[in-house]
């Protein structure tokens, strides 16, 4: 997607959170939504993270798939930062339909990156988010569910709004 594209992750991350938190340019570092090289981008970060890191707060959404980060569910998973293959349920999400144009692929830190984390909030909204969060409130780890890894990470919350929680009260 274009730099300027608002369904990219780093202009939702400056809309939605740097600006009303007031936090300087320069203490954000995100990936290159139109790299000529998206495999060089992923380098680029994974030098970056490694130089940086471990992320001090991890924030997640929750994909319908199961996927985090863009973690696509898959019979492997990657540890670090990689250019992913977006399946269909990704390709429909809210934030692509904004798109100017679909996107071919996706740039991501692996599940090890995020796992380093020194912290993980997940936030988890909407009706349609029902199925998915019970599926993850389920302790069982498997890459058809990436997800899932997030329990073995020591320090998780998961932040839900009222109509992603009312299945499980309702025990669907």
């Amino acid at each position: 997607l274009g730099s300027n594209d608002p369904a990219t992750c780093r202009a939702q991350i400056k809309q939605q959170l740097l600006q009303p938190l007031d936090v300087a340019g320069e203490r954000f570092a995100g990936f290159r939504s139109d790299p000529a090289s998206p495999e060089r981008e992923c380098e680029r970060m994974q030098r970056w993270l490694t130089a940086n890191g471990p992320i001090d707060l991890c924030l997640l959404g929750l994909g319908m798939n199961g996927h985090i980060a863009l973690n696509e569910p898959a019979a492997g998973l990657r540890p670090n930062v990689h250019v992913v293959k977006l399946t269909a349920s990704s390709l429909k999400s809210d934030m692509l339909r904004k798109a100017e144009r679909k996107p071919g692929y996706g740039l991501t830190f692996g599940v090890g990156d995020i796992l380093r984390s020194r912290k993980i909030v997940m936030l988890v909204s909407g009706e349609a988010k029902q199925t998915v969060l019970k599926r993850l409130l389920e302790p069982i780890v498997s890459p058809d569910f990436p997800a899932s890894f997030l329990w073995l990470h020591p320090a998780v919350t998961i932040i839900c709004d009222q109509p992603a929680l009312a299945g499980l009260r309702q025990g669907a």
